[in-house]
């Protein structure tokens, strides 16, 4: 069986044959010539090593093998049909502009990891994307200012939709000469610390970091009050002030192998973040938002799309 030879115009032809059961009329139904409808359901047969049709009956049918094969034909053409419609409607509505809200713990480890390749496969849409603080997306969302959000839920409100995407482990950043550093994995209690250095109020993350190492109402007595809005910075202030932070999965992917030796695991069930796809509740753009969250679920490795790895860490008090 040569199965690379078949064709779906072969199998366009055999189906068409199959419903007319005469040579002449099907080649007239398929434009082509009677020899070139002959040859090349020939072809079709010697490359199955299959007799779909008995030629030895006027009119012909099928033998009971190519019924078997022309119902399976008749399939894909048909899914066929259906794929090249979706092409179309892709073209069609893959155009214009998509306005992407994305929070700043995400942004710039997430982004870059699908937007180019997002970007080539459909030149006729235009892209902008904003960095802003969970409560900002949702507000523009609301008000039709973004289209879609990339934030961190669960989110209770009424008017926004949530489509988790996946799932990112948060973990401890150590200073170099943290004590820390000799344990393989730490206590959650061990993160109850003056050590920590968190982000800037506003910050999902931030919520999440104090709900995880219960310190929502823990005075901070350190000599240095620093509550920043990039993660980038909290890691430089770790490695010349001390102490630790923590991070979220995507953002220890793109350390590099030294930085790397300075992040420890929580102990015991694997705290998450669960980063989702934000719509309002009824929006346009479905196909483009449909295929963009599909883009990001692709950009990311295979492990954070289980949920069941871990416990997502609420944000909301």
């Amino acid at each position: 069986m040569n199965k690379d030879s078949v064709s779906l115009v072969q199998l366009k032809y055999a189906t068409a044959l199959d419903n007319i059961r005469n040579f002449s009329r099907a080649a007239e139904f398929c434009h082509i010539t009677q020899p070139t409808l002959s040859i090349q359901l020939k072809k079709l047969e010697e490359s199955l090593d299959l007799v779909i049709f008995d030629r030895s009956k006027n009119p012909l049918i099928p033998t009971a093998s190519g019924e078997i094969f022309l119902a399976r034909a008749r399939r894909v053409l048909r899914e066929m049909d259906q794929l090249l419609e979706e092409v179309d409607l892709i073209k069609e509505d893959i155009q214009g502009e998509i306005t992407i809200g994305v929070i700043p713990t995400l942004a710039p480890y997430l982004v870059p990891a699908f937007i180019g390749e997002f970007a080539q496969q459909f030149p006729g849409l235009k892209i902008r994307v904003e960095e802003l603080l969970t409560l900002s997306i949702i507000d523009e969302l609301k008000r039709d200012r973004i289209d879609v959000g990339l934030l961190v839920g669960p989110v209770l409100n009424s008017q926004v939709h949530l489509q988790p995407l996946f799932y990112e482990e948060i973990m401890v950043y150590l200073n170099a000469k943290h004590p820390l550093m000799e344990e393989s994995e730490i206590d959650v209690l061990q993160l109850q610390s003056e050590d920590l250095w968190i982000l800037g109020e506003g910050h999902c993350f931030r919520d999440q970091i104090l709900n995880l190492c219960t310190l929502r109402n823990k005075t901070n007595s350190r000599s240095i009050s620093y509550e920043s809005g990039s993660l980038e910075t909290l890691k430089r202030l770790v490695d010349i002030e001390g102490g630790f932070t923590l991070l979220p999965e995507l953002s220890v992917h793109a350390m590099s192998p030294s930085s790397r030796k300075k992040i420890r695991r929580i102990e015991g069930v694997k705290p998450l973040r669960e980063v989702s796809l934000a719509t309002a509740r009824s929006f346009n753009k479905r196909r483009i938002i449909d295929i963009l969250g599909a883009f990001i679920s692709e950009s990311v490795p295979k492990s954070m799309l289980d949920a069941g790895r871990g416990k997502v860490v609420e944000w909301k008090s």
